[in-house]
């Protein structure tokens, strides 16, 4: 990472190389909200033919994705980041490659014959799909998914742009706050308090002002070691939110600091 916060491609290029594998990288930060030129990365990979493989958890309800012009092999996203509930998700994989996967679990639907002596599979994705899969779930994906269509990526990334512009100059208004905000972050803000721990920060907007923000290392916790921080308060921003809800966060974080007598 370089120092405004964004992937240093030029590392990228020196640690993928011919004994690389699988690369794996992130579309958008789900701590810092930082896009990633992931096209780039996967371009270098397959350069030495290293599977690639893209998490879109934070991407899939904010912009519009297009796996063909990626070239990406696998591209997996979570249900619960585009509005759908928890424990429903999506792999998207190039069959060849699916095709030659072998099954990680067992079950019924999955085989193609069975006996005593060998077993075959369907073909994919049914081999991987064993048991009875969770049929609420992807009946409400696929609404969550249709809701987001019927609204328009462009209008969502147009209004969420906006919103998170509106955030971070309302943010650099208050006294002794760190912002960690790579210049072309989507829909997402972290940010510290001087000597208030981010655990703190959000308890208190929690409790006072009924405002739902994420505190902790978010999963990237070398990240955090890099920024020399024990975690950061996080504000992810979505279609529902308003420029008052964000002026409602102001006041919460003034009282914050009132709180601890800063």
């Amino acid at each position: 990472m370089k120092t405004d916060l964004t992937l240093d491609y030029n590392l990228a290029r020196k640690v993928i190389g011919k004994n690389t594998a699988v690369v794996s990288i992130s579309l958008v930060s789900n701590a810092l909200g930082t896009q990633n030129d992931a096209k780039s990365v996967i371009k270098l990979a397959k350069k030495y033919k290293a599977i690639t493989i893209i998490d879109a958890a934070q991407g899939i309800a904010h912009k519009k994705i297009n796996v063909k012009d990626l070239e990406c092999d696998f591209l997996t996203f979570s249900g619960h980041k585009a509005f759908a509930p928890f424990g429903i998700g999506v792999l998207y994989g190039k069959y060849n490659l699916l095709e030659k996967m072998r099954p990680f679990h067992f079950g019924g639907g999955m085989i193609e014959s069975v006996n005593f002596h060998s077993s075959s599979f369907q073909n994919p994705p049914h081999k991987f799909e064993a048991g009875t899969p969770n049929i609420s779930g992807a009946i409400i994906l696929g609404e969550a998914i249709n809701f987001i269509n019927k609204i328009g990526l462009k209008n969502i990334e147009k209004y969420e742009s906006s919103l998170v512009n509106y955030t971070y100059n309302k943010l650099k208004t208050i006294k002794g706050i760190t912002i960690y905000k790579p210049a072309n972050s989507q829909s997402i803000i972290s940010f510290n308090l001087k000597d208030i721990h981010c655990h703190d920060v959000a308890q208190i907007l929690s409790d006072k002002f009924n405002i739902c923000i994420r505190a902790g290392h978010h999963c990237a916790m070398p990240l955090m070691s890099k920024l020399r921080v024990q975690g950061t308060c996080r504000i992810s921003l979505s279609i529902y939110n308003t420029k008052e809800d964000i002026d409602k966060l102001i006041i919460g974080l003034n009282k914050v600091k009132e709180v601890f007598g800063k």
